[in-house]
């Protein structure tokens, strides 16, 4: 459309100006142009600057992570005696990076994902190589380091192994994603304060073992090394949270080593005068050739009884794994909008860890920072060359020797651990307020304080038992229980049947039970039925409550505690002549209940039973306590029961007239006098049929020509679904009338009908029949059809209109 195209590329100020609408000829114009303009403005990538893009992002991967990589390992050898074998550590920390990287380039569904070794872990493998270290003399430090070296590959193998074995199974890897908040906001912050005490550590060469360890820090003394170690920390942190630059971490290290050398330059200061200051590490011989950094991977000088009674490490690093992996992959997936499978990501972090340790590395994940910068930048040209060109260079920096340690000051490797340190806590002590309660807050400074002073798996374990014991306090305050407003069941009742009942049904009270049901819910289950009881007690004889019917749709489970409740609920309902109905119970909590001794099962019954000899005992008594398969059954239970003590009217006129009982209840619904003659004219037009358990009265699409009356028995009325099986619409007992709505329509039917008591007695009609009485009978006939009014009418109202109300009912007892 001419015009409406105009409006669509003219800019506001041209189509205010506009007169006329625009000419095919002038939006063939302005669509050239256009395009033109774009094609000059924004152009497709280049193949040289697809190749070229993710090279340069590869090698600013390396930028970033090669400094922590460094940290990384001078905290794990933190103690003073491991300090010379720091350089053999860093090499395998690169080797480590270089296969998990070259992993999950090759297999990770996010093609630009970069990925090493992991942060969370280090608080285990520093404490596992303190304490090998300082089992054995200071002269012997050599002769624990194969048990060291093969114990961190091992935990990466170990975690390998169980994280793909756990890829396996969907179940799991949702357990694994239930950890409560409290307790990876506290383990993480405790990761970030040790980054920062190691980042401290190791600009001052302390060891700290013990909790009153940490008064060292407060010598005067260390200020000068500490000092700038915490401010660059600072203003690296500080830097990361306004810009997110890639550049922050490269140009921090060029900053501060440039300055540190101007600063040393006018001291008049040599870098050897830095050395035998302790700014600088000391000459650090690195592994030559590069594959001596493995020449401590000796099995024979393995001493196992040492890893045996260290084992804790290595069940702390396989507990501990999981759980950052999944933070990790949370976190990209949340800042890049994409949604990740799980299972999938167990099944990678196991192959990555699996190979890694097999080559002597350490655990490993994907790293936050670098997946988040190359899919901001990369994403669009979906290659993995930025991590296999990290792999390559780390790769690279493991065969070269370049003596990074012996010409950075140590003051930048601790400036980055602070900086990741005070980011970790930053997040979870702080900024976590705003997502967090403050009972869980608290609960995370409680862990982080028992991680300190008790110890790793002490202070989760604590940390998991506060949070589990918050959970169920504030879980039991949860109402479980609310009311649900009567309705009439889906059984059809007809005449003076549907009268009383309207006044019985009061004797009926029904409440939903959702959630869990256990020690700290089940109070209320208990309160609500002594409240029920007194309640009764006030109540008018005609409406004592005779059924506590328990909807449990939405009960997803119990504790074993939650049968002693239920037992007294039963006990308490049975004093007052109240049964106990359970609607929709689930199987488990079935078979439950049936163990407890709380439902009492007939040995040939199944779950469709709901007759009344379900609720008798073995030695004849009434059984208080039964379970019924839905809400509706549950309700026409009741309404059976209730009905089965009430005389009816006709039932007296029977006994008179014995061969013409079959009809007294029909002419009593059709208002007419049950004399000998209406009574033998009603036999005349209609038909008495006798059928048995099964029979079908008709099927959904065949034509509608007669009219039943059930005289006994159970019809029941329902849809076939078209997988199979079948949606009941009613339950059509004694009186009750069928098919009467598709033969006034004069349709085909749209239900299905079977007869599911053990026999059924039925009055048919058919259209001859009908025909027949109206030349015959008037009075009969008109009868006949004010009854099929009445009967539209009443279902109109217990179908619509009732349901109508109890669903207001719930609307204001919601509001």
């Amino acid at each position: 459309n001419a015009e409406y195209m105009g409006v669509v590329l003219a800019t506001p100020t041209k189509r205010e100006k506009m007169r006329t609408p625009l000419t095919a000829n002038d939006i063939k114009s302005q669509l050239a142009t256009k395009s033109s303009q774009y094609e000059t403005s924004v152009r497709l990538p280049s193949k040289a600057a697809t190749f070229l893009a993710p090279i340069l992002y590869g090698v600013v991967d390396v930028a970033l992570v090669l400094p922590s990589q460094i940290g990384y390992a001078s905290v794990v050898f933190s103690h003073p005696r491991l300090t010379n074998y720091i350089p053999y550590l860093i090499k395998l920390f690169f080797m480590s990076t270089a296969c998990h990287q070259l992993v999950h380039s090759v297999m990770d569904t996010l093609k630009f994902s970069g990925a090493g070794s992991q942060d969370a872990v280090l608080i285990v493998m520093s404490a596992l190589a303190t304490s090998l270290v300082s089992a054995v003399a200071e002269n012997e430090v050599e002769s624990v380091l194969p048990t060291c070296f093969i114990s961190f590959a091992l935990g990466s193998v170990c975690i390998g192994v169980l994280m793909f074995f756990a890829s396996m199974f969907p179940r799991v890897v949702r357990v694994v994603q239930y950890i409560p908040l409290p307790v990876v906001g506290g383990f993480l912050a405790g990761v970030g304060l040790f980054l920062l005490r190691g980042g401290l550590t190791l600009v001052t060469d302390l060891s700290i073992n013990e909790l009153a360890d940490h008064a060292l820090f407060f010598d005067a003394s260390l200020l000068k090394f500490m000092a700038p170690t915490i401010v660059l920390g600072w203003l690296i942190f500080y830097a990361k949270r306004r810009t997110q630059h890639f550049l922050v971490i490269p140009l921090s290290a060029l900053l501060s080593v440039s300055l540190f050398y101007i600063i040393l330059a006018a001291c008049g200061s040599s870098l050897d005068d830095a050395k035998a200051g302790g700014w600088v590490y000391a000459d650090l011989a690195p592994p030559s050739p590069f594959y001596q950094a493995w020449k401590y991977f000796d099995f024979g000088e393995m001493k196992w009884g040492m890893l045996a009674s260290n084992a804790d490490q290595l069940l702390k690093m396989v507990f501990i794994y999981p759980i950052a992996a999944l933070l990790c992959s949370s976190a990209v997936e949340t800042s890049l909008g994409l949604e990740f499978d799980y299972q999938k990501e167990l099944k990678l972090a196991g192959v990555s860890n699996m190979v890694t340790g097999l080559v002597g590395g350490m655990p490993g994940s994907r790293y936050v920072v670098v997946s988040i910068m190359n899919g901001k930048a990369l994403s669009k040209l979906n290659t993995r060359l930025a991590g296999l060109t990290s792999a390559a260079l780390h790769i690279i920096l493991v065969v070269v020797d370049v003596p990074i340690l012996s010409v950075v000051p140590k003051f930048f490797f601790g400036g980055i651990l602070v900086s990741i340190g005070i980011e970790l806590c930053s997040e979870w002590l702080v900024d976590a307020r705003k997502r967090m309660t403050t009972l869980d807050l608290i609960i995370s400074y409680v862990c982080v304080a028992c991680i300190f002073t008790l110890g790793l798996l002490q202070g989760l374990g604590i940390t998991f038992a506060l949070s589990a014991i918050s959970f169920d306090v504030q879980y039991s305050r949860t109402a479980i229980l609310r009311p649900v407003p009567l309705r009439p069941s889906s059984t059809m009742r007809v005449g003076e049947v549907r009268k009383q009942l309207k006044k019985l049904r009061r004797k009926i009270v029904m409440f939903s039970c959702q959630g869990y049901l256990f020690f700290g819910t089940g109070r209320q289950l208990q309160d609500q039925v002594s409240t029920t009881v007194k309640e009764n007690l006030l109540a008018d004889p005609a409406e004592k409550l005779e059924y506590f019917v328990l909807d449990c749709h939405l009960l997803r489970g119990l504790d074993s505690s939650a049968g002693n409740v239920l037992d007294k609920v039963k006990r308490t309902l049975e004093t007052h002549g109240i049964s106990l109905v359970f609607a929709h119970l689930s199987r488990e909590i079935k078979r439950f209940l049936e163990k407890e001794g709380l439902l009492y099962r007939p040995p040939n019954a199944t779950d469709d039973d709901c007759d009344l000899e379900q609720a008798k005992l073995n030695d004849g008594h009434t059984f208080n306590c039964i379970a019924v398969p839905d809400v509706d059954s549950a309700l026409e239970w009741c309404e059976n029961a209730l009905l089965a003590h009430q005389p009816l009217r006709s039932q007296s006129i029977a006994s008179e007239l014995p061969q013409l009982a079959p009809f007294t209840e029909l002419a009593s619904e059709l208002m007419v006098e049950p004399t000998q003659s209406n009574l033998e004219a009603i036999a005349t037009y209609f038909e008495r049929l006798h059928l048995t358990k099964g029979a079908i009265l008709f099927q959904s699409g065949h034509q509608s020509t007669a009219v039943f009356v059930v005289e006994s028995g159970s019809v029941l009325c329902s849809i076939p679904l078209p997988g199979g099986g079948y949606k009941k619409l009613s339950m059509v007992t004694a009186n009750g009338l069928i098919g009467q709505t598709d033969y006034v329509l004069g349709e085909t039917h749209s239900f299905e009908t079977k007869v599911v008591s053990a026999t059924a007695h039925l009055l048919r009609i058919d259209d001859t029949k009908m025909k027949q009485m109206q030349k015959e009978r008037l009075d009969l006939f008109c009868a006949w059809q004010q009854l099929l009014l009445k009967d539209f009418a009443y279902n109109v109202r217990d179908g619509y209109f009732e349901r109508l109300r109890a669903d207001s009912e719930e609307d204001v007892r919601k509001a």
